[in-house]
């Protein structure tokens, strides 16, 4: 009798054990969501962040509130999110720095596995940019202009150590031959304003940070990183047409959570994140600022991170980036 008993309460713990996740999920929200955006406001994570954030909130019932902490290249941000509480009412706004920091950087204040990959939300072509005031026309022209003067180092604005840009300081380095210096901004909009202000000779940015700057005639847009051009700017061409194939990057978006969050909450989220891209409402948002948006479950985003990890890696060793800037 006592032995059918201890199978029964036995079978019981374990039913709630295994149900756990998803009653949590079910209760889940019952207060406001922050996502953390580790880059200034203005940048191309901000924008992606409050066009998504706004959608999913809706469906939600719960606000979604943007809390941007920018600092050290993202990591900050990241930092924070990888130890606050793991309830589902924190997550990170993050890109390609979530996870190839450590390619470059020892000081990393959080290890990989502390942050879980939940959804990823759009990538945007990356649009190299020179000063309005320049006489070249093409990233070609810039380049072969830098050999003809025999400058030893070209200084490249990036919004730190790890960031897209960095990254694409990266690819132009290996694709163009020049000797690049990567120079450290808080932001994606503040490295463009440093462009336009003559402190940098050329920056790189997504093409929805970029566009309403060159219409204004602030800034020269000279190159898009990605094999087709891209409707915001038409008359750009890409990298490839101008002979630097190789420098291939496009800005990522994603959501990370701390480690530890309920699986119920993360799938939930992700669905929810699935169906706000799949909107007219975000659709039409994301055309006007140059982005694609991305659906992908958890584990097919979880292996899309192993394996732009394992790409940039080679462009880390190959370039001889470094976390000093």
């Amino acid at each position: 009798m006592r032995q059918g008993r201890r199978r029964y309460l036995f079978a019981a713990a374990l039913a709630v054990a295994l149900t756990a996740p998803l009653a949590r999920a079910a209760d889940w929200p019952s207060r406001p969501i922050t996502w953390v955006v580790p880059f200034g406001a203005g940048g191309n994570f901000d924008i992606v962040a409050r066009i998504v954030a706004k959608a999913v909130a809706k469906e939600l019932g719960q606000a979604l509130i943007i809390d941007n902490k920018p600092g050290a290249g993202g990591m900050l941000g990241a930092a924070y999110v990888a130890r606050s509480k793991p309830d589902g009412y924190t997550f990170l706004v993050g890109g390609n720095g979530v996870v190839t920091n450590t390619l470059m950087r020892s000081d990393q204040p959080y290890k990989d596995d502390e942050l879980t990959p939940v959804a990823p939300l759009a990538q945007s072509p990356s649009v190299t940019v020179i000063a309005a005031n320049s006489p070249y026309k093409t990233l070609r022209e810039f380049v072969d202009a830098q050999k003809a003067q025999h400058v030893k180092k070209v200084a490249f604005a990036t919004a730190g150590v790890g960031s897209t840009p960095h990254f694409v300081a990266g690819v132009f380095k290996l694709a163009s031959g020049l000797d690049i210096e990567p120079i450290q901004y808080k932001s994606g909009l503040d490295t463009l304003l440093a462009v336009a202000g003559g402190q940098v000779p050329i920056a790189s940015e997504s093409v929805a940070v970029v566009t309403p700057l060159v219409q204004a005639g602030r800034i020269k847009a000279v190159a898009v990183t990605l094999p087709v051009r891209s409707s915001l700017l038409p008359d750009v061409p890409t990298t490839k047409e101008q002979g630097l194939g190789e420098m291939q990057m496009a800005h990522f978006v994603g959501i990370w959570a701390p480690s530890g969050v309920p699986p119920g909450i993360l799938d939930h989220l992700n669905q929810v994140i699935q169906r706000a891209l799949a909107s007219a409402e975000v659709k039409e948002a994301f055309a006007s600022n140059g982005a694609e948006p991305m659906l992908q479950s958890r584990a097919q985003f979880s292996q899309a991170m192993k394996a732009e990890r394992e790409r940039l890696k080679k462009v880390v060793a190959a370039a001889k980036m470094t976390g000093q800037e």
